[in-house]
């Protein structure tokens, strides 16, 4: 509740059962994985890719899809199940863009589980039918357990035993440990949910020099 105000209790739930499964037990390996959780999903707010762009924000966001103002015009016209058609089409496993499997696997879930690939593979793992059911990755059961399996697939647990919440949030949102700190996409935003879900798990607040390591 302190750290999701609004949000279902089922959620609540969903993660008192996900975390054990997926070794997330300490408080610096929760606090740090729901800070995660929060940053990708706005709060749990957020669970399935919307594809509502106006004309220039799509150019802007897909530029290789969209090279002409009137192809974006065009798309947002026909809406948001022809753009992820279109932008997710031959990637990540998906078929044509006339196959839709770019709206059908669009990201949805806490962690934004994207494209036939993951659904199938991450499916088979937790034993799912999310090739066949994909809408069930946003729900809370399902969706917790996929987020905190992406956590223990990617060693976010070794990442932060270890002090490295840089090297949580590039596994994350890059797919792999970077030489740079705080190159991941809204790592800021990372960081400062982090301490606030620090001080509820009563963890001690990190000096500046830890905070930026």
């Amino acid at each position: 509740g302190a750290m999701f105000p609004g949000v279902s209790d089922e959620w609540a739930k969903a993660f008192v059962t996900a975390c054990p499964e997926f070794e997330i037990t300490t408080p610096e390996r929760l606090a740090a994985f729901f800070a995660n959780v929060s940053h990708e999903s706005l709060g749990l707010t957020r669970l399935e890719e919307s594809f509502a762009y106006t004309p220039k924000r799509l150019r802007q966001v897909f530029p290789k899809h969209f090279k002409k103002p009137s192809d974006a015009e065009a798309y947002v016209g026909l809406g948001p199940k022809a753009i992820a058609s279109r932008v997710y089409g031959l990637r990540m496993g998906n078929g044509s863009e006339a196959s839709g499997d770019g709206w059908r696997y669009r990201g949805r879930g806490p962690m934004m589980l994207t494209g036939v690939n993951n659904y199938s593979r991450v499916g088979m793992k937790l034993d799912v039918p999310l090739w066949s059911q994909p809408d069930l990755a946003a729900t809370a059961k399902v969706g917790a357990r996929i987020a905190g399996f992406f956590w223990q697939d990617a060693k976010c647990n070794s990442f932060i035993d270890a002090g490295d919440f840089d090297g949580v949030a590039d596994k994350i949102n890059v797919g792999r440990k970077t030489y740079l700190i705080g190159d991941s996409n809204g790592y800021a935003d990372r960081v400062a949910i982090w301490h606030r879900f620090r001080a509820i798990f009563n963890l001690p607040a990190l000096q500046a020099a830890e905070a930026a390591a």
